[in-house]
């Protein structure tokens, strides 16, 4: 499994970005996963940009996750709500592109994590996405 972990680069009382590079191999379980997080979140939403059109993975309260079904790798998706981490099974070429989380608090401000995964192919070549 690769597993990704973020370190935050200010506090949380403000609006801040996160960019990562994560590289994988064909059929293994990504973990997308900041490294710390507030307690007083109130709302996550995880979306993925690949190539050019953007579609919403999950969104996940206090209280419910509701997740996109329409996602070809839908079945393939969860959700860890106790670290806010998006786990991928059986990674794709297809599935490289940019993966955001979006972390709203309890304040009204916010934190962006932003993952570009790169899943390398049976040969050793990376698919990678255009954006």
């Amino acid at each position: 499994m690769a597993t990704i972990d973020v370190e935050p680069l200010c506090n949380y009382t403000a609006c801040q970005e996160v960019k990562l590079t994560v590289t994988a191999a064909v059929a293994e379980t990504v973990q997308l996963q900041p490294k710390t997080w507030p307690t007083s979140w109130v709302e996550i939403d995880w979306k993925v940009k690949l190539g050019s059109q953007t579609d919403w993975i999950l969104r996940h309260d206090q209280n419910s996750t509701l997740a996109n079904p329409l996602l070809p790798f839908a079945d393939r998706v969860s959700f860890h709500p106790g670290n806010l981490s998006l786990q991928i099974n059986l990674v794709t070429e297809k599935e490289s592109g940019l993966y955001t989380m979006d972390l709203k608090l309890g304040d009204g401000s916010g934190i962006t994590n932003n993952f570009r995964l790169f899943v390398l192919g049976e040969f050793g070549g990376a698919s990678f996405p255009l954006w």
